[in-house]
């Protein structure tokens, strides 16, 4: 049976997608490099985005010859060399993730217990969701989203008493375009990971509001994403963020609406923990997938065992800082590489190659 997700399942899992990682460590070198300015990073940032997906997305009666290139039947090496890498591209950014999720456990929940009981715990979890399959991760997404994007939304309400407006100025600066570059520089193969988009085109019903559901859910991302950067600067200061390793921890640290509810801050991260592991999942899932396309093979029992293999990719990182700096130096590099890459295979599948045109390129997901 042919699994499929709806226009609005669609646009969460890519607020979700892009939002999710996002929030925990990068506001805090976005602050660090542009200070006050940071919030125009995001709008910057997402603007690039927006004409990318918009562009993309257009023209959905060529796209959808392009969910041939996700059947199992047999590819050409060029088919093969763009599976490969969109393969490693959601590789990387699963190992990433993970270890950013399990730092995050570690260092601020469970400081006590083994990191590699917490990996454990977060791949059987992972294992579990990526087993019931896109339409199930589909709807957990837009549980959660929606949870954490309206708790985001509030927030400027319940931190009313600590914002500084004043944090905000100066606008600009002697450096401020210097900074602005090196910030969406950093930004945008964070943001860029929308490219998910193309996996998920094989799944989207109905097809024809492609472009609405795209655009539709990332600005849900920048909505929250640029919400959070403000409240970091107004509310913590440039000085205390810029320092702070996970800033928007700190931030919802300081909601205290009466003596006792001070801890409100460890409700809102388990609210914010499934989206993670949605995001995680959603990957899991994917890369079992484009390992089957790859192969010519169907079958999800593959799930299990690629779990526990990428569970062991936690050793990869010494430490968590081993992790944050892969985050902060390396992956803004090797992210806008691959995801330039994805694109412009993207755009000849969808205007050059003139192979697939007159197949039957509908896909048994």
């Amino acid at each position: 049976m042919k699994q499929q997700i709806s226009v609005l399942q669609y646009a969460c899992i890519i607020g979700n997608f892009i939002f999710t990682g996002t929030l925990v460590l990068i506001p805090q070198l976005i602050i660090e490099i542009s200070k006050q300015n940071s919030w125009i990073v995001v709008i910057v940032t997402f603007l690039f985005i927006y004409g990318i997906v918009y562009f993309l997305s257009s023209q959905t009666d060529r796209i959808k010859k392009i969910k041939g290139v996700f059947n199992s039947e047999n590819k050409s090496w060029y088919t093969k060399v763009f599976l490969t890498v969109f393969l490693f591209f959601m590789l990387s950014i699963f190992i990433r993730d993970l270890q950013v999720l399990n730092g995050f456990i570690d260092a601020v929940l469970l400081p006590k217990t083994p990191i590699d009981v917490i990996a454990f715990l977060s791949i059987l979890s992972l294992t579990y969701i990526s087993l019931t399959g896109i339409e199930v991760i589909a709807r957990i997404t837009v549980i959660h989203f929606l949870t954490i994007s309206i708790i985001i939304v509030a927030l400027p309400f319940l931190l009313l008493n600590e914002i500084e407006l004043a944090y905000l100025q100066p606008i600009g600066g002697i450096n401020f375009f210097s900074e602005l570059i090196k910030s969406v520089y950093i930004y945008f193969s964070w943001i860029a990971e929308v490219v998910i988009f193309i996996f998920l085109l094989i799944f989207i019903e109905p097809f024809n509001q492609l472009r609405k559901a795209s655009i539709l859910g990332l600005t849900c991302g920048l909505v929250v994403l640029l919400i959070l950067m403000l409240l970091n600067i107004t509310v913590l200061g440039v000085a205390v963020a810029s320092e702070a390793t996970y800033p928007n921890f700190a931030l919802i640290q300081q909601i205290n609406l009466t003596d006792f509810l001070d801890r409100l801050d460890l409700i809102i991260v388990v609210v914010w923990l499934p989206t993670m592991l949605c995001k995680l999942a959603l990957l899991l899932f994917g890369i079992q997938k484009l390992l089957n396309v790859i192969r010519g093979k169907d079958s999800d029992f593959s799930i299990i065992p690629l779990g526990i293999l990428l569970g062991l990719t936690n050793h990869f990182f010494k430490n968590n800082i081993a992790s944050i700096e892969y985050s902060f130096f390396t992956w803004p590099t090797l992210g806008m590489i691959l995801e330039l890459i994805i694109i412009l295979g993207f755009i000849f599948f969808k205007y050059f190659n003139k192979k697939n045109k007159g197949k039957n390129n509908e896909i048994k997901a």
